[in-house]
């Protein structure tokens, strides 16, 4: 019963984590366009290289798959953009075949967790020598 437990509670954490994923970059990704809209607001030449890479960045995560953003995520990072996310960030759960489709993968995830850590203390009780009774 206890093995149920903690697998439930595995796949259930592992759900809700990587759900969180397409919501996370979906409000980065608004925040990228919100930087990059101000900086093409302002004609500077100095902000040429500033402009392109948010253009870059926002290009890539509007054009990739669902399984393909994160990778795309951490190849373009722009890290002020990232942090600006995380300080106002609010979980949800979207309810898109994205969402499904990496809540799934979570619900794997946790109960590959959960097994992994039942063989752990598994095999730490079967390597306790038995304790002779005197």
């Amino acid at each position: 019963m206890l093995r149920d437990i903690l697998t439930s509670l595995c796949a259930l954490a592992g759900t809700l984590l990587f759900v969180q994923i397409p919501e996370f970059l979906q409000q980065y990704l608004q925040r990228l366009g919100g930087a990059l809209d101000a900086l093409r607001s302002v004609n500077d030449q100095a902000l040429a290289d500033r402009i392109a890479r948010l253009g870059d960045a926002v290009t890539a995560l509007e054009t990739a798959t669902a399984l393909t953003r994160p990778l795309e995520f951490i190849r373009y990072l722009q890290p002020d953009a990232a942090w600006g996310t995380v300080k106002v960030f609010k979980p949800a759960i979207p309810a898109t075949v994205e969402g499904l489709i990496y809540g799934l993968i979570g619900l794997l995830f946790g109960v590959l967790v959960a097994n992994l850590l039942r063989l752990t203390f598994r095999r730490r009780r079967k390597s306790k020598p038995a304790q002779r009774m005197l």
